[in-house]
């Protein structure tokens, strides 16, 4: 009697977690392949769209520089180009990196993203020793000169 009353909750149990399975598969909405459920469910807001968009961008910038295609101090106006497209991230670049000038601070902005891109491509010690070299120029200008004008 009692394995008959485990087998009959088993499969109830069984059922009721298909039911699930087959309802929430009919109403959840079709994913594209590689696609985020909550993006299809929950669209980004305008502003989580344009944060994206400026993380993409200076994962560009970076990219570029790594490859040799930009130099420190352009990498950085085009930083604080992405920087000043939002009051926020604005802020943050000014209040989280050291330095006396705007153009310092997004230099050290560039190094610390451009470490981290590296060490996605190509490990923790190329990417050090690429921070260090990046480091190192920038010392070199501030030897020349402190305000670290960039260009536009």
């Amino acid at each position: 009697m009692k394995t008959m009353a485990q087998a009959t909750a088993r499969a109830f149990g069984i059922v009721a977690l298909l039911a699930l399975v087959a309802t929430a598969w009919v109403w959840l909405p079709s994913v594209r392949p590689g696609a985020r459920v909550s993006a299809v469910i929950f669209p980004p807001s305008e502003e989580v769209r344009l944060a994206r968009e400026r993380i993409l961008a200076k994962d560009d910038v970076a990219d570029r520089l790594i490859d040799g295609e930009l130099t420190l101090l352009e990498a950085a106006a085009r930083f604080r180009r992405i920087n000043d497209s939002s009051t926020r991230s604005a802020e943050d670049f000014r209040r989280e990196f050291p330095g006396d000038s705007d153009g310092e601070k997004a230099c050290r902005q560039v190094i610390a993203w451009v470490h981290s891109r590296a060490i996605d491509r190509f490990g923790a010690t190329p990417a050090d020793l690429f921070a260090d070299c990046l480091k190192r120029e920038l010392d070199e200008i501030l030897e020349q000169d402190p305000g670290v004008e960039l260009p536009w």
